[in-house]
């Protein structure tokens, strides 16, 4: 059924690319906006390729690139109701318990998950990432979507010859399956900033994460602040 909704996406993008714009001077730009446009409407998983082939300058034409930009902050926000039974599910006890203001307005909303500014019972002011809910499924289901779309796709359009189609995929499906694992990104933030004590180099910032607080959708870590030095506590 996913891959109906996609083809129905698809098909026609690709296919007005193919009648109108197919070698004429707009050719690679009116894909690349058609294409960017049906990442947009496909949801996250296609926007979190989007932006990281917004990253590919030089393997990507740069009209590609340009419109994939456009990607990074088009994700509408998770309703409260619905973060709040995330959080709540996650940490196994209602809001209120464990922090003492949640802002319901989301400071940043991504692909993945959007981040909103809280305190603490303790009253240490906290940033808390959550990860929007039934996105672990879709993504999956889209992964075997784009698996089986990939080969397809060389040879066939223009900015697929600059990669392999299939190889982008699989290397996609690796990155994003660990970004839904905040365990995983914990972790990594205390071993950057173990990294960095280490070399003496006190003035770069790593937010320290709140380890009773972080679960695979739930990440509480401090907020980002230039004045703020490393802890590993």
């Amino acid at each position: 059924l996913r891959a109906l909704d996609v083809a129905r996406v698809l098909a026609p993008t690709f296919g007005a690319w193919f009648l109108r714009e197919r070698g004429t001077e707009r050719s690679r730009a009116g894909l690349s906006r058609r294409f960017r446009v049906a990442a947009e409407r496909l949801g996250p998983t296609y926007i979190k390729l989007a932006q990281i082939i917004s990253a590919g300058k030089g393997v990507f034409p740069d009209e590609l690139v340009a419109e994939c930009r456009k990607c990074r902050d088009q994700v509408s926000p998770v309703p409260y109701a619905d973060i709040v039974e995330v959080v709540e599910a996650e940490l196994g006890q209602p809001l209120h318990k464990v922090f003492r203001t949640f802002d319901p307005t989301p400071l940043a909303a991504a692909s993945i998950a959007q981040v909103h500014t809280a305190v603490l019972r303790t009253g240490e002011e906290v940033v808390v990432k959550v990860q929007r809910p039934g996105i672990d499924a879709l993504i999956r289901r889209d992964l075997r979507v784009l698996s089986w779309l990939a080969p397809f796709l060389v040879g066939r359009i223009p900015f697929t010859a600059l990669a392999n189609p299939p190889a982008l995929v699989e290397l996609f499906a690796e990155t994003i399956i660990e970004e839904l694992d905040f365990r995983l990104e914990a972790a990594n933030m205390l071993d950057i900033a173990e990294v960095f004590v280490k070399l003496g180099r006190p003035n770069f910032v790593v937010p320290r994460p709140h380890p009773p607080h972080v679960t695979k959708r739930v990440l509480v870590m401090d907020p980002y602040d230039l004045n703020t030095r490393l802890r590993l506590a």
